[in-house]
């Protein structure tokens, strides 16, 4: 699921309104994912040919904690506090509104500094898992002192990755999602590169856990070249200029004012979403292990598609939040859109699902028809919620968006371990699906409406007030 990017908000300016028109958002939000799509029949092959090379070279049974280290970064997607959502909405709104782009300035400045120091200490705790022994008790399993080292290699190149990740987030603030998209297929590339690297040199299985976080940072690099390109064109020069008067305030320690009901979101939803694999490595067999990381694999996959139409939508409600009115009506639009596309997506899951298994396996491992009719399920649900998540994004509301995730959370894990050692990976992702629709997709149903009628309200209460990125609020 996607992070929620939202933690930067300004609730009004004047020149940054769009209009709400359907046929223009669906544009907007959607070209990224059309870039993907076109994209998926390159990067599916890629990825399945990188899976089949890995389970031939690691097992089938070794696969699952392969699998379960190179995604251990899905556990960590509050590593960079929530700073990227905030160099988006600063260049989604300065785009549009010169008066801003002193402000743009400074957030990215300091967003990459700020990242730069959390690489730092994510740095210095992977190799304390590794000099400690944690990552037996964390994986539930017992590693060499060599194995230990490789494990916090690969999450040692998930933190360099995140000041890279801010050329995404710019990208996509200048509308440029379609862009972000394509360059970031070439991930697929990478990794493949570097698994064929491994297997020429004949390395440990357990090395093959490196290969996507080392296509991810060439990813990440290219990216930010690109992001940098678009920085000059539009005459921004956050890394040579100094800013001041107001925006000059993003340089000290109040960087991260208000930003802890986001921070409760991003810790909550990998915790609910993301930790199937760590239960299933405490509670479940090496080849149950397995043949559920193959099956959360082809759901991934479906998911990135709609998390890009996700994110080019948060900017377009980011874009004109002042009005109310108009976002909820496009709310329930992109409902109805975004909740059939999750239910294409599903249906292609099940067809498809167990035969695709069976390829990238080269029949290895059998993927269950409930475990992926499950995933189906999970997409469905995501889908339904996403618009609402993206849209909720003022302090008040983040506020009752971490509750909510809080008690999805805890929904789904209590689900999860309560219910794993018997029935496995079916019961991991059924936890998933009913904390979402109990604890986010009800409330969504309950609350949007009531939210937005307050923003009106409270728009009309004074006349003009600008929250700066992160929270942090000065009326003018």
């Amino acid at each position: 699921m996607t992070s929620h990017d939202q933690m930067a908000s300004i609730t009004e300016a004047p020149d940054a309104r769009v209009p709400a028109r359907l046929g223009g958002t669906l544009r907007t939000v959607f070209a990224g994912s059309l870039a993907r799509i076109v994209g998926i029949p390159v990067t599916a092959f890629l990825g399945l040919l990188n899976t089949g090379l890995v389970i031939a070279h690691t097992g089938s049974v070794l696969y699952g904690t392969v699998s379960t280290i190179a995604t251990l970064g899905t556990l960590l997607p509050f590593a960079d506090l929530g700073i990227g959502a905030g160099v988006t909405t600063a260049v989604a709104i300065g785009s549009t509104d010169a008066k801003h782009q002193e402000t743009v300035t400074a957030t990215i400045r300091t967003a990459f500094l700020s990242l730069c120091a959390v690489t730092t200490a994510g740095l210095i705790l992977s190799w304390s898992a590794a000099l400690l022994g944690w990552w037996d008790l964390i994986l539930s399993r017992s590693f060499s002192e060599e194995e230990r080292v490789v494990i916090s290699i690969a999450l040692s190149l998930f933190f360099i990755c995140l000041p890279f990740g801010l050329g995404s987030r710019i990208l996509t603030g200048f509308g440029k999602n379609h862009i972000a998209v394509l360059l970031n297929l070439s991930g697929t590339a990478f990794t493949l590169l570097f698994t064929w690297a491994l297997v020429a040199l004949d390395a440990a299985p357990i090395s093959y856990a490196i290969s996507g976080f080392f296509g991810t940072l060439c990813c990440n690099a290219v990216v930010a070249i690109v992001a940098i390109r678009f920085l000059k064109l539009s005459n921004y020069r956050p890394w040579r200029r100094r800013a001041s008067g107001a925006a000059q305030r993003f340089r000290n320690l109040r960087l991260l004012s208000g930003s802890g009901w986001m921070f409760i979101v991003m810790i909550g939803l990998p915790i609910g979403l993301e930790t199937g694999r760590v239960v299933l490595s405490h509670t479940s067999t090496a080849d149950g292990l397995s043949r559920f990381a193959l099956s959360a694999q082809l759901y991934a996959l479906a998911w990135s598609v709609v998390t890009t139409a996700g994110g080019a939508l948060w900017t377009v409600f980011a874009k004109q939040r002042k009005e109310a009115a108009e976002n909820l009506r496009l709310w329930k639009q992109m409902v109805g859109v975004f909740g059939g596309l999750g239910l294409i997506g599903g249906v292609v899951l099940i067809t498809l699902g167990p035969w695709l298994g069976e390829i990238i396996s080269g029949g290895r491992l059998e993927i269950e028809p409930a475990q992926i009719a499950l995933f189906a399920a999970l997409l469905i649900v995501q889908c339904v919620h996403l618009p609402a998540g993206v849209l909720l994004t003022v302090p008040s509301e983040l506020r009752w968006q971490a509750a909510c995730v809080f008690v999805m959370a805890t929904v789904s894990v209590a689900i999860s371990v309560t219910f794993a050692p018997a029935y496995g990976g079916v019961a991991v992702t059924a936890g998933a699906v009913i904390g979402i629709l109990l604890a986010q997709i009800v409330p969504d149903l309950v609350m949007v409406r009531r939210f937005l009628e307050a923003r009106t309200d409270a728009m009309a209460s004074r006349r003009r007030t600008t929250y700066v990125s992160f929270g942090e609020g000065e009326p003018k």
